[in-house]
């Protein structure tokens, strides 16, 4: 087994590692957005029923919408467009600043969380090295071990331990992936 250190000399990481919560200005801006989106999207159903009316009319019989009607109607489309694109925008900046803030919340608790994991695995090495030792000497003097697991020691050594360290120093220098909210919504 891993010596353990006493639980009251360790981080509590479960406390540490939590993304704070959203603001409730986010949540409206996204609703807002929503809003301004079906507004838009209404506007340009009404106007694209609007230019289908006026090229499905029959010659001779009266009109039931004039191409002026249709282009007025054209018009009226454009404060949506610029209605949504100011939600989208403060949306935006609001999520932005969350963001930032979330990283500069976290950061330091990433750095324990990365020291944590680099002394567990060396910890880990450690004792897998004794095994790996008591496994050498039971070749070297011709013994069987009644237990498989120190012959595999080394091996846990070579590969996932040295792989797992390499993932810890990559993920611990790297920036963070970049990902679409759409991705993180699936």
């Amino acid at each position: 087994m891993l010596a353990r250190t006493p639980k009251t000399s360790e981080t509590d990481f479960a406390s540490i590692l939590k993304i704070p919560a959203k603001p409730a200005a986010i949540s409206e801006a996204d609703a807002a957005w929503q809003h301004a989106v079906s507004q838009r999207e209404a506007g340009q159903a009404r106007h694209i029923e609007a230019t289908r009316q006026l090229y499905a009319q029959v010659p001779g019989q009266p009109p039931v919408i004039t191409l002026r009607e249709v282009e007025e109607i054209g018009l009226t489309r454009e404060p949506l467009f610029k209605a949504e694109k100011d939600a989208a925008e403060k949306r935006s900046s609001l999520r932005e600043r969350y963001d930032q803030d979330t990283h500069a919340f976290l950061a330091s608790a990433l750095d324990r969380f990365s020291d944590a994991v680099s002394d567990k695995l060396g910890e880990l090495e450690t004792l897998l090295g004794l095994g790996s030792a008591l496994h050498a000497a039971s070749v070297a003097a011709g013994v069987k071990l009644p237990r498989r697991l120190p012959s595999v020691c080394g091996n846990i050594i070579n590969s996932s331990i040295y792989t797992a360290r390499n993932l810890v120093r990559h993920a611990a220098l790297a920036p963070a992936p970049v990902w679409t909210r759409q991705e993180a919504s699936k």
